[in-house]
Parts: structure tokens; sequence; C-alpha cells
């Protein structure tokens, strides 16, 4: 499972335009940050596989994702991608 497009991107028109989205450091961390803190931290899922050496059915617990897909706005002048 991946997550898309990083915090901070609420619209699709203008993306390419260098639109910069405003916020305060506060606003970012509690709002935006927060569930792609859970979702890499936290979240947890089961990874089935075949085992072989064992020749059977198997799992490993990993982190719920593994990877994000970074947007293409500004947060104030700078770049989030």
């Amino acid at each position: 499972m991946y997550m898309k497009h990083f915090a901070m991107n609420e619209q699709e028109s203008n993306r390419m335009d260098m639109l910069m989205s405003w916020a305060n450091e506060q606003t970012i961390r509690e709002l935006y940050l927060k569930p792609f803190e859970i979702a890499t931290k936290k979240a947890k899922q089961k990874l089935n596989y075949w085992n072989s050496d064992t020749h059977s059915l198997d799992y490993k617990v990993i982190r719920g994702c593994p990877c994000v897909m970074t947007a293409l706005t500004c947060i104030g002048p700078v770049m989030s991608s």
C-alpha cells in the first residue's frame, strides 16, 4: 500500500504552476502530517508469502505504508517534493 500526495496537496488545478499552500507549523503538524505519521510509523499489515525453506505459507508483519508519493505543490515558497 502506498500513500499518495504527501501533505497539503489539496487541489489538482494549477498544481504545475507553482501553487503555494500556506499554513503555520502547528497546523501543518496537527492536521496534515499526523495522518502520514500514523500510517508510516504505527500502522501494521500482515504480509503473506511462500516460505521456500519450510515449503508452506508463512507471514510476517510489516509497516502499514512503506512508501509515500510526493506532491507537486509548494509549502509556502518551498517545493514539497
